[in-house]
């Protein structure tokens, strides 16, 4: 399965290109961890798109260390036996329906597993530098 591509838009006070893909997790902000509510979700909406945002809203993720601490199955997990507009929204956006089941579109599960890996890679390599810098 090929691997999806995230979009950045530009965000009030982003100064990231629109259309840009994070390559590299130097490019994700050293205070990531620390974001959550509204900054939280701007970020992800800048990382990943507003379908996931949505998906993390629905599943009341609001901050970096909480995601940290999930998987992509348990995200996407029982995600349809809500009933919300924001539900509606998700479903019509993000899954298709395969023989009355609903799926996961591969993009949206791929896109909140990319987004995990390269916080948690980032988590660990601020981990490090800290370690690091203690040393010294």
């Amino acid at each position: 399965m090929a691997s999806s591509l995230s979009t950045i838009t530009t965000a009030g006070n982003s100064n990231i290109d629109k259309d840009y893909v994070i390559s590299s997790i130097d490019e994700i902000p050293d205070d990531v961890i620390k974001y959550a509510n509204d900054r939280f979700y701007n970020f992800v909406e800048e990382v990943s798109g507003e379908n996931i945002k949505i998906i993390f809203k629905v599943q009341e993720i609001r901050a970096v260390s909480t995601l940290l601490t999930t998987t992509t199955e348990d995200i996407i997990k029982d995600l349809l036996k809500y009933e919300d507009d924001e539900i509606e929204f998700v479903k019509q956006n993000c899954f298709y329906k395969d023989n009355d089941q609903y799926k996961l579109k591969v993009g949206i599960e791929r896109e909140i597993s990319k987004l995990l890996s390269l916080l948690k890679t980032r988590q660990h390599h601020m981990k490090k530098k800290r370690t690091k810098r203690k040393n010294n």
